[in-house]
């Protein structure tokens, strides 16, 4: 109960931060992408079942936030927890770049998710 509880606060701070603090502090025209580095750290760090459910917690609070289509951040967040989670059983925990290269990855995905349906 207590592990849903600090859930449910890490991603609701957060998307408050993504949403209203880091779009008033951007470098060179960017901000982070917090709500993906959330869903791909509780991947690699609990496994698929975690990281497809923050996931879909995450992508759904972004899609209320944007005001857009509802379940299209949903869907892809959803993918990128479960993907990142399924391949967290086979990262060796010696090697860091492994996931630096992933996050690059799941960044560059979620941009051209983004490019081509939007």
């Amino acid at each position: 109960m207590i592990r849903v509880v600090s859930y449910i606060a890490i991603i609701f701070i957060s998307f408050v931060l993504q949403t209203s603090v880091f779009p008033m502090m951007t470098f060179l025209q960017t901000t982070p992408n917090i709500m993906l580095i959330l869903t791909f750290t509780f991947a690699i760090l609990r496994g698929r079942e975690e990281g497809l459910i923050v996931g879909v917690i995450c992508g759904l609070l972004m899609d209320f936030g944007s005001g857009g289509l509802i379940g299209f951040y949903g869907l892809f967040y959803m993918f990128i927890g479960y993907l990142t989670g399924f391949l967290s059983q086979h990262i060796n925990e010696d090697t860091p770049i492994v996931p630096i290269v992933l996050s690059v990855v799941c960044e560059m995905l979620f941009h051209s998710y983004v490019f081509i349906f939007r």
